[in-house]
């Protein structure tokens, strides 16, 4: 199933409406890949500093599956300065938030950067099932995010292990999708860069790995710098 182009002015409207202060995204309508070298070989972003975030939405992803019009993805610059294992943890969680603002549907999160819907249904059974991806690349200065969530795909459609904001029951609108993502992502990477212990409490709570058995042990926890805690059995 696929949506109506992203419309750059309903856009605009919905980051109005959460009283977005920063600039606006710019709007692609394809691109072959999702990545940072695609962003940075061509388009021209301006530095990010601070909380501000400079992000690119690209509406047709060639590579992506489904590939035109079923989701939403996105690639975020963000300005170093925090504790680097935490970056994409607090990204992640940012996106958790803002599914859960905008299409009205809890999503917990599998560390490190996996979101999935709890229930949601896919070819008939229950379980917990992927519905975005939050992917990084870390240099001293910069890091480049790329965010992927799949809004609009129907069940049939559906890749086993995976479901979409509308397949879980979800309301969906992705300009306020895209709009809700870069409000949470601002204030969590406000978090982040100031060491808010309200970042690490708040993964932690929502991330469905803590507690899962693994070889030699049980996932205990996630640790200061962003990695897995194991305690032996």
């Amino acid at each position: 199933m696929l949506g109506d182009p992203i419309d750059p002015h309903k856009l605009h409207e919905a980051l109005a409406s959460l009283n977005w202060s920063g600039p606006s995204p710019i709007v692609l309508a394809e691109a072959q890949c999702l990545n940072d070298d695609f962003v940075l070989r061509h388009v021209a972003l301006p530095p990010s500093t601070d909380d501000t975030l400079a992000s690119v939405v690209i509406d047709h992803v060639h590579s992506a599956n489904p590939s035109a019009g079923a989701g939403v993805h996105l690639t975020a610059v963000v300005s170093g300065g925090g504790e680097a294992g935490w970056l994409p943890l607090a990204i992640t969680l940012a996106v958790s938030d803002a599914i859960g603002a905008s299409a009205h549907i809890p999503v917990e999160v599998e560390w490190p950067s996996t979101l999935s819907i709890p229930g949601a249904m896919c070819g008939g059974s229950a379980g917990s099932k992927q519905v975005g991806t939050i992917t990084h690349t870390i240099t001293k200065h910069t890091a480049v995010i790329g965010i992927s969530v799949d809004a609009l795909t129907g069940v049939l459609e559906l890749k086993p292990g995976t479901t979409s904001l509308l397949a879980a029951g979800g309301s969906v609108d992705r300009e306020q999708l895209i709009a809700h993502i870069l409000v949470a992502a601002r204030d969590r990477l406000h978090q982040w860069r100031n060491a808010d212990p309200t970042l690490r409490t708040d993964y932690r709570a929502r991330c469905r790995t803590v507690g899962q058995l693994v070889d030699g042990g049980w996932i205990s926890g996630i640790d200061e710098r962003g990695e897995l805690s194991v305690t032996s059995q």
